[in-house]
């Protein structure tokens, strides 16, 4: 990442969902499900209707100047405990380029500091290399 580039997270909004579109999507099977470029409108309608109905979650577009190169969020929020799952999603172009890994310390510091949360639950597929070396 350049220092003129400025990556950030912000509310996910319905708009943010149009921008799905532009993605490239992942070549690989296994990354299908993380490819969401090919999303009908009433598709990508119903995803963010789902992750806003939802009062245990909270979801975040991950943003390169003014392009979203992803979310990340996280889900199944225990309010008593201060819990959470946490779930990311990267277009595929911008990979393997150190910005997840700055989205991670961006939401780190607003999951625990903002949002002061005690815990954060990590699954992760154990083929996924790149997410295992992101959450390391």
């Amino acid at each position: 990442m350049t220092s003129q580039n400025k990556l950030y997270l912000e509310k996910l909004k319905y708009e943010d969902t149009k921008r799905f579109s532009s993605w490239r999507g992942f070549d690989e099977p296994l990354f299908y499900g993380y490819s969401y470029n090919d999303m009908t409108r009433d598709q990508a309608d119903y995803w963010y209707l789902i992750k806003q109905r939802n009062n245990f979650a909270s979801y975040f577009s991950i943003n390169l100047d003014d392009e979203m190169i992803g979310f990340i969020g996280v889900k199944e929020i225990k309010p008593l405990i201060k819990s959470g799952k946490l779930g990311i999603v990267i277009d595929s172009k911008w990979t393997s380029k150190g910005y997840g890994k700055e989205a991670m310390k961006l939401f780190l510091d607003l999951y625990f500091k903002e949002m002061k949360m005690r815990t954060l639950i990590l699954e992760v597929n154990a083929w996924n290399a790149r997410a295992i070396r992101l959450y390391k």
